[in-house]
């Protein structure tokens, strides 16, 4: 029986009873055969790792918001359709130890994932195999005005570890505001400015601070000027910057996940005028496809080495995101190039045709050269991709009216050169380029 006057909920929430049973034997099976949680062996539990996902991603999670509670349901689902905590017992509590400041219960508690990661459900089963009581710290929050929500932006993963063991007061340490901005501070100065976080968190928390921060009128921080800047200039190629877990965009139209190259891209100098340019040709080249990273690079660092002879080889004007590009003669004429190259049903003309196509064509060169049987370690796979570029362009370049000019890698600082067989353009024809005569 409960006697707190003052915290008298115990149990579970009925949101999860009602869905998964009164003592969520749908998670953890028949009471009789349950084991405490602290018996089990780690050799055991990081099996139980194995079959947990990394994180789970819902619509909400992409910028939205929405309860503490949902959340919770979206990882006890997982952990239903796992199995991961089934013949596991857990104790009930229904408060932390570690007070000091309010406690609030936790169907009040909201998430912004404007402000916050995906749910990373591995993490959380991670808490709940070492959980402790007197471990579980103050959450940092916003209070709304209205007293209504108090969005959690410090601390998420460790209430949905203690919302499995029934606790339903949480500790938070908030301010009272209805500025979204506010979450975004928080959430970086927690896990961004002090602590890691993935890339991907990292730019999409930078660039959401730094929208929040224009919209107001402040002067956003560099960095995440930065981040702001390449999600504007990703935007006008329909270039689709994602998790690597969030599968249903990165392996759709326009969808990268690969932090580092996408970095390096944008970073290649002039900035971002190179990173345009190589969007607007690959973008309007592949419009189906995923933005491989490896292309992207490659042709960024194709084109850095071409705009030092001639600015006018990146020329274009509108955008893919609103239908008017219109690309300048150098550009128009190397993605015709890499059109009639690569534009043959058995490549199914892809983005990652072009990759696989310039991988093999560089890695067949090489071991022809030195005459291995091995494919070269040491060759950057942009490398490969924008020597690839480079060699297609100059195959048909009597086309066109520009010739680009080879210059020092930048990347590798070596003045090797490396090439492909003339056997790579065997059996494609350029329309543009006149029959020879018969003799």
């Amino acid at each position: 029986m409960n006697n707190d006057l003052i915290y008298p909920n115990t149990g579970y929430p009925k949101e999860l009873t009602e869905r998964y049973g009164e003592d969520l034997h749908a998670i953890f099976g028949p009471k009789a055969e349950r084991k405490n949680y602290k018996l089990i062996p780690q050799r055991h539990v990081e099996k139980i790792l194995k079959n947990c996902d990394e994180a789970l991603i819902v619509p909400a999670m992409r910028g939205e918001q929405q309860s503490m509670l949902a959340t919770i349901i979206v990882f006890l689902d997982h952990m239903r359709d796992t199995k991961c905590l089934w013949g596991v017992e857990l104790p009930i509590f229904n408060k932390p130890t570690m007070l000091g400041t309010e406690l609030h219960p936790i169907e009040k508690l909201w998430i912004n994932y404007k402000a916050q990661r995906v749910l990373q459900a591995r993490h959380v089963l991670r808490l709940i195999f070492k959980y402790h009581i007197n471990s579980v710290f103050t959450c940092i929050g916003r209070m709304t005005t209205d007293q209504t929500k108090l969005f959690n932006n410090d601390g998420a993963h460790r209430v949905i570890a203690s919302a499995c063991f029934g606790m339903r007061y949480i500790a938070v340490q908030y301010c009272i505001s209805d500025d979204p901005s506010v979450d975004v501070d928080q959430y970086c100065a927690c896990n961004v400015d002090n602590l890691p976080s993935s890339l991907y968190d990292n730019f999409k928390n930078r660039k959401e601070r730094a929208e929040i921060y224009i919209e107001q009128g402040k002067a956003p921080h560099k960095e995440d000027k930065r981040m702001y800047d390449l999600d504007k200039s990703a935007a006008k190629w329909n270039i689709k910057i994602c998790r690597e877990s969030d599968k249903e965009i990165a392996d759709g139209p326009g969808g990268i996940s690969h932090m580092p190259d996408l970095f390096k891209s944008f970073d290649t100098e002039p900035t971002p005028d190179v990173f345009n340019a190589a969007g607007a040709v690959l973008g309007s080249l592949y419009p189906n496809s995923p933005m491989c990273s490896a292309n992207l690079l490659g042709l960024t660092d194709f084109l850095s080495r071409q705009c030092v002879l001639d600015p006018s080889y990146l020329d274009y004007s509108g955008d893919l995101a609103s239908g008017n590009l219109q690309l300048g003669p150098f550009l128009t004429s190397l993605r015709n190039s890499l059109d009639y190259r690569f534009n043959n049903p058995d490549n199914k003309h892809t983005s990652a045709s072009l990759h696989s196509n310039c991988k093999s064509a560089v890695n067949s060169w090489w071991k022809d050269k030195f005459q291995s049987t091995y494919n070269p370690k040491t060759i950057p796979s942009h490398i490969k991709v924008s020597t690839g570029i480079y060699e297609t362009y100059k195959h048909y370049s009597n086309a066109f009216p520009t010739v680009p000019v080879a210059v020092e890698d930048k990347t590798t600082k070596t003045k090797e050169v490396y090439s492909v067989l003339e056997s790579f353009f065997k059996g494609y024809t350029n329309p543009h380029r006149p029959k020879p005569e018969k003799k």
